[in-house]
């Protein structure tokens, strides 16, 4: 008997800007091995709650990255992690 097929659609949003694509990925070109993985998860995780939050990478404040710390504690986060992932958002912007 024959095998059934059954193709769907999925649709595909595009989360980044091409100059938000290019500046992670130039971020994450100066890095290598465990520190690599460990920014590339931490940049994730911002660009997640950006986005849950409807915020462009471009367009946050401080007061955003700030707001992203606190959800971090909120979520209970070690006081290492909060710091190394702020410190990793504000390498980024750099």
């Amino acid at each position: 008997m024959p095998e059934t097929i059954i193709a769907s659609t999925v649709a595909v949003t595009t989360v980044f800007s091409e100059t938000e694509r290019l500046a992670l990925g130039g971020f994450l070109a100066g890095y290598s091995g465990q520190t690599r993985d460990a920014y590339s998860l931490d940049l994730r995780q911002y660009a997640a709650w950006c986005t849950s939050h409807g915020l462009r990478l471009f367009d946050a404040r401080r007061a955003d990255i700030e707001a992203f710390g606190r959800a971090l504690e909120t979520a209970g986060r070690a006081r290492a992690t909060v710091s190394r992932r702020l410190c990793t958002v504000a390498g980024f912007y750099r």
